[in-house]
């Protein structure tokens, strides 16, 4: 089964961005792909979530929420204090479940995780429990900053001790290139323990994938 697990450095840092982009690359190469965000926390007041509308129009999914996103909380707040709140509990089995029955029925399944690396999920597991058994390659999405190096380094260095197929990190920039931002991404690239697979800017609609990383070629093995 094809597809990848989508985590990052923090909330905000542009995770949905990055998988909304490759949905609508494998779209666009005839790959027969799905959106899959385990769990959500915060909705307007019309009951929506921007991160779940993203993805769905990004891929063209016409079935139901509720196969895209098993879990799916009002307050924006952590996964697991968002369940507590509503009287539930977020079990992994539900979510295994769910991601099974649209890989079943999808070439790729692309999963954006919630928040970061390590965000709790419930009282025993985390994104990295999830992303373990999924056994997706992982992307990192490091969102490029004051704060950035730390945060960076830190994320990548506990993906690649959970041991889980890795793919590799995207550096999004969220304030637009400058000389520094560009330092950030050559000192992250340069001590980071897996490869850059690109750089992207924020809000933007062209992602400079580098050149070693060639997504059709990566969907095809």
């Amino acid at each position: 089964m094809n597809g990848c697990f989508i985590t990052g450095t923090d909330t905000g840092i542009g995770k949905t961005y990055i998988a909304s982009s490759l949905l609508r690359e494998l779209k666009v190469l005839g790959v027969k792909a799905a959106p899959f965000k385990p769990v959500v926390s915060g909705m307007d007041e019309n009951g929506i979530n921007s991160d779940i509308q993203s993805l769905i129009l990004a891929s063209g999914f016409s079935g139901n929420v509720e196969e895209v996103c098993p879990y799916v909380f009002k307050p924006a707040i952590a996964p697991h204090m968002a369940a507590e709140l509503a009287g539930e509990s977020i079990a992994l089995p539900i979510i295994l479940s769910a991601f099974n029955r649209l890989a079943t029925s999808y070439e790729t399944v692309i999963v954006e995780g919630a928040g970061g690396w390590r965000v709790p999920i419930s009282g025993d597991h985390d994104m990295q429990s999830l992303a373990i058994a999924l056994n997706l390659p992982v992307i990192v999405v490091i969102g490029i900053r004051l704060g950035c190096i730390n945060h960076g380094l830190l994320t990548l260095e506990s993906v690649v001790r959970s041991n889980v197929p890795i793919a590799g990190w995207i550096a999004n920039h969220l304030e637009g290139r400058s000389n520094v931002a560009e330092k950030n991404v050559e000192t992250l690239r340069t001590r980071s323990p897996i490869s850059l697979l690109g750089e992207c800017a924020y809000e933007s609609s062209d992602i400079g994938w580098a050149p070693e990383f060639n997504l059709a070629e990566w969907i095809d093995s």
